[in-house]
């Protein structure tokens, strides 16, 4: 929930960083999948 009005908060102040925010966190989810595909 608060993660949720954190979100909200930021994108209405910074819509170009909520977007390199959200480049990030796809980066980051592609290097787990790959990290774990790896390993098993």
């Amino acid at each position: 929930m608060l993660c949720v009005w954190i979100k909200a908060a930021w994108t209405q102040r910074d819509p170009l960083l909520m977007t390199v925010w959200q480049r990030a966190l796809q980066v980051i989810d592609i290097l787990g999948r790959t990290f774990c595909h790896m390993i098993s």
